[in-house]
């Protein structure tokens, strides 16, 4: 397995760190410090405020995700 320096890469550091810990994920499992679900928010965010930005700017919300798919990535990713 190919480990980034984290002292390069932009983010403050952070992006050889986010790619070193999916790299480790991918190749031992278990569970990752980068939440999916947290990630998956902040992505929904940014969506939803573009279309709002996009249209009438009226306040939006945010479409929860299914319990299911929450409860499994708390698992770790495991079923």
């Amino acid at each position: 397995m190919i480990v980034q320096d984290a002292d390069g890469g932009g983010h403050g550091g952070a992006d050889p760190r986010v790619i070193n810990e999916f790299l480790e994920f991918v190749a031992h499992g278990g569970r990752t410090d980068t939440s999916p679900v947290a990630a998956r928010q902040s992505v929904a965010a940014g969506v939803i405020a573009t279309e709002s930005l996009r249209s009438d700017g009226s306040a939006r919300p945010v479409p929860p995700l299914p319990q299911d798919m929450i409860d499994y990535f708390d698992r770790g990713q495991t079923r």
